[in-house]
């Protein structure tokens, strides 16, 4: 929603399937793609789950990452937190190969409005810490800096202290990367 204003608009249902070619290609080759789908907005705070949904069903043997802890965006910050968590639960225990992002500063400032819910969300993703992966959604432009950059990586530090070692591990010591892209390390510990 934050590009509509550049002429993007969200891809529709029926376009799904035209992207056969590039997630079969995906598949053969075992890399996840990362989506940003935006679960809502203010009036409909569900407005895009369908079509997350439908994209997860109709490519259901990839590996998904879905961005912003499960489609959390500035337009929609007064969703409900269990109801919202529930919806992501309900994802991770159908799908067993989607995988969910918690990068971007905003995200973390939606979940930290207040202590129940940030707790709320720390249990998630210690129920489901082998599905969480972190990163920024830093986009690098003229008028951003490594200050800025260092900025948004450190906002994830409200969660951090919050997790199990097992998340911590997984999390944010990479395991969970090193897993996902098969990648021939060990975890730093």
């Amino acid at each position: 929603q934050a590009l509509f204003s550049n002429n993007r608009f969200a891809l529709s249902i029926s376009k799904i399937k035209d992207n056969k070619k590039i997630m079969q290609l995906l598949f053969k080759n075992d890399i996840p793609i990362l989506i940003h789908c935006d679960l809502g907005n203010y009036d409909n705070n569900t407005k895009y789950l369908k079509l997350i949904t439908t994209f997860i069903n109709t490519y259901n043997k990839n590996k998904i990452i879905w961005a912003h802890l499960g489609g959390l965006c500035k337009e929609l910050t007064n969703i409900d937190h269990n109801f919202h968590i529930k919806i992501i639960e309900n994802i991770l225990k159908k799908y067993k190969y989607i995988y969910i992002d918690i990068s971007w500063n905003i995200v973390l400032n939606i979940i930290n409005q207040e202590p129940l819910q940030l707790n709320a969300y720390v249990n998630l993703i210690n129920n489901y810490s082998n599905r969480f992966i972190i990163g920024s959604d830093f986009v690098g432009s003229n008028n951003k800096t490594y200050k800025h950059y260092k900025n948004d990586i450190s906002s994830l530090n409200i969660i951090k202290t919050h997790l199990t070692s097992k998340a911590y591990i997984n999390i944010f010591l990479g395991k969970n990367y090193i897993n996902l892209y098969k990648l021939k390390y060990k975890v730093p510990i």
